[in-house]
């Protein structure tokens, strides 16, 4: 399958994340990188998509049925990417992997207004299952 024609840099079941080899898991980014920004991704992000695998992988094995998606681009927002979007039944989870020792304000704004997006402007997480309580 093509991943560079979906809106993601990867997408799937946990259960074929878990599974994927981590190169052909890392070229299907760069590609998509390469489509979004028009430039190679550096080894600044190839070292982070590094990281955010391996800590995804030991961590997400007893989700259960869950899908993920990597690198999503916003509808609308060319640019604007999610490192991680998780959906498991009723819950959609954004994550950030930043390479800093404390949390940063600007950053828990950026996966603020990535999950305030999805809300309000993606049409698949208006179904009611997704509502906010």
């Amino acid at each position: 399958m093509n991943l560079i024609s979906y809106p993601c840099g990867w997408h799937g079941r946990l259960d074929s994340f878990i599974c994927v080899d981590e190169r052909d898991w890392g070229s299907q980014l760069c590609l998509h990188h390469q489509s979004c920004a028009l430039e190679p991704a550096g080894d600044p992000q190839k070292r982070a998509w590094h990281r955010c695998f391996q800590v995804l992988r030991d961590q997400l094995r007893d989700l259960g049925d869950a899908y993920i998606i990597f690198e999503y681009e916003l509808p609308r927002e060319r640019g604007r990417r999610p490192d991680v979007v998780i959906l498991t039944g009723r819950t959609i989870l954004v994550l950030e992997f930043k390479d800093y020792g404390e949390v940063h304000r600007v950053n828990v704004d950026q996966v603020a207004a990535y999950a305030r997006d999805l809300r309000l402007y993606h049409a698949g997480s208006h179904s009611p299952e997704y509502r906010r309580p």
